[in-house]
């Protein structure tokens, strides 16, 4: 007789910490504001470069598949140079990022963080955080 009723008290057992392990918050998650999370979400990748990704996807905007844009950042940041190109390469998706030193090959340079006069381009975008270049024709 005893036999019979371990199951019914193992499943009771179970049922009583199941009901003591689950959280309110399971349920309120579903009621959470997704716009707010959703755009610190996409900002927590830059939080280190500030108006980064607002630059690059004016830069964006203003360039069109195939063209070579080079990336050009101030002196201090050029430690963490890899980390920039490889964050400006993923927001210019279609475009050919080149690196600094071969701006001259490129039809764009995108400045981030500093402000930049080269020949043979002419400025079409200031922010406050960086310049974006043209070549000119």
């Amino acid at each position: 007789m005893v036999r019979g009723w371990r199951p019914v008290i193992a499943g009771a057992v179970f049922l009583v910490l199941a009901a003591g392990a689950f959280q309110p918050f399971y349920w309120r998650v579903f009621g959470i504001p997704r716009a707010p999370l959703r755009a610190r979400g996409i900002e927590l990748p830059y939080r280190q470069l500030p108006g980064f990704h607002s630059f690059f996807l004016g830069v964006r905007d203003r360039t069109h598949d195939g063209e070579r844009v080079a990336l050009v950042v101030p002196r201090p940041l050029t430690p963490s140079y890899e980390f920039i190109f490889m964050r400006a390469a993923y927001l210019l998706y279609g475009r050919t990022l080149v690196p600094m030193n071969e701006a001259p090959k490129a039809e764009a340079i995108a400045a981030y963080g500093v402000n930049v006069d080269a020949p043979h381009f002419v400025k079409v975008w200031t922010t406050r955080d960086g310049v974006f270049l043209w070549r000119m024709r």
